[in-house]
């Protein structure tokens, strides 16, 4: 697979193929020819040519933003004029020029604080793009029609596949439970300011040098959806079980974002809802892929045990 995606590009000389990072959702691999580096990308989750061009839209637009002072990934031409590959097997490939950096931590308190900073300055950029293109995701906040409903009979079932769930019935239904009252907030989301996000900014979707984050990758899941999402993205990848020190990284994000970005009285309000919303959104979707047979039961239960988790910390806290 990866040797045929190749043979739609030009090089100047044989390329060499090197390990890069994988997400869940793609295949990465790191080209090398002769001084020369490119991303390669394979994705693993859909064969949609159109979320690409819109993916490749938006990228070509950020180029053109010179006050972003951010990189992100450039596409590269392939041998007939674009930059989505398709492969033999239906699924897409693209290539980008290579970034140098290296993925932040998410327990450096020097490399989160800067990726709020990008993650704020790259919410500017987006704001001012003109995109005509209709995104292929909807707003995190329409919840309630982006899954299917997580009611008692599907909890059931889910609890009847494994004894490893079936332990974690209460934590299911307390995320149940936290997903009707977000639903039920959907009109106070959506009278937040509206712009395009990119939507799941983290330490795996950046890349440092020298402690300062200087590039977001991964365009994918770029929809029109309120502004303040960007921020509560962020701060739920940092509420975590094993965390520490977290008031202080939470409150340090908040505060580098926003002297970035200052937010209005009414994204703060909701602030601490929209971080509830999107945890509730990555336990959404990870309990579908575990009902398509895509992940075994310990990387939902893992979702799950993190999602119930960060919910009750921050009813207690108040992020």
């Amino acid at each position: 697979m990866l040797n045929e995606a190749l043979t739609h590009y030009s090089f100047l000389e044989q390329p060499t193929i090197l390990v890069g990072h994988s997400g869940m959702n793609n295949t990465t691999r790191i080209v090398r020819d002769g001084n020369k580096q490119y991303n390669l990308r394979i994705y693993n989750n859909h064969q949609d040519k159109s979320k690409l061009q819109f993916e490749h839209e938006i990228l070509e637009q950020l180029q053109s933003e010179p006050e972003l002072h951010i990189m992100s990934p450039i596409p590269v031409l392939n041998r007939f004029g674009s930059t989505i590959t398709e492969l033999s097997n239906g699924k897409l490939a693209a290539m980008f020029h290579y970034i140098e950096g290296v993925r932040p931590s998410i327990d450096r308190v020097e490399h989160i604080a800067w990726l709020a900073t990008a993650a704020a300055k790259l919410s500017k950029g987006l704001a001012v793009l003109e995109v005509e293109t209709k995104p292929a995701y909807t707003p995190y906040y329409q919840l309630a029609t982006n899954y299917e409903p997580l009611h008692d009979e599907r909890i059931d079932f889910l609890c009847a596949t494994s004894v490893m769930l079936a332990e974690l019935k209460p934590h299911l239904l307390r995320i149940k439970e936290e997903r009707a009252a977000l639903e039920a907030m959907q009109d106070d989301f959506a009278s937040l300011p509206q712009q395009w996000i990119h939507g799941d900014i983290n330490c795996s979707n950046a890349l440092s040098l020298d402690d300062q984050v200087v590039a977001i990758l991964d365009f994918e899941f770029v929809t029109e959806d309120a502004r303040v999402m960007e921020l509560a993205v962020l701060l739920a990848e940092l509420i975590k079980p094993a965390a520490t020190n977290l008031t202080y990284k939470l409150q340090l994000v908040k505060d580098a974002f926003c002297r970035e970005l200052p937010l209005q009285d009414d994204e703060l309000r909701l602030l601490e809802h929209l971080v509830k919303l999107r945890l509730v959104d990555v336990a959404m979707h990870f309990i579908g892929r575990y009902e398509e047979g895509l992940d075994d039961e310990s990387t939902v239960s893992a979702i799950i045990i993190n999602t119930d988790f960060a919910i009750t910390y921050i009813r207690s806290f108040h992020v």
